[in-house]
């Protein structure tokens, strides 16, 4: 197994904010990893707006549909 990039390259590891972070998806196996995306992403902060959204507009509808059924206002 090959050890981690900062021991690897350590110079790139100064560098590089990707060899900061990676995550090794299937340790125990390899040391393969996903650099990860940036929460402060403009692309990515707007799939997360979205989402809350579409689930805050879902637990409304959820929400209401049961208070018609149980007859509460």
């Amino acid at each position: 197994m090959r050890p981690p990039a900062e021991q690897r390259h350590p110079q790139r590891a100064a560098r590089d904010p990707s060899a900061y972070y990676p995550s090794p998806v299937l340790y125990p196996l390899t040391y393969r990893g996903f650099d990860g995306v940036a929460w402060n992403e403009p692309w990515f902060m707007w799939l997360n707006y979205l989402g809350l959204a579409v689930f805050y507009a879902w637990a409304a509808v959820v929400h209401a549909r049961m208070a018609s059924r149980q007859g509460a206002p």
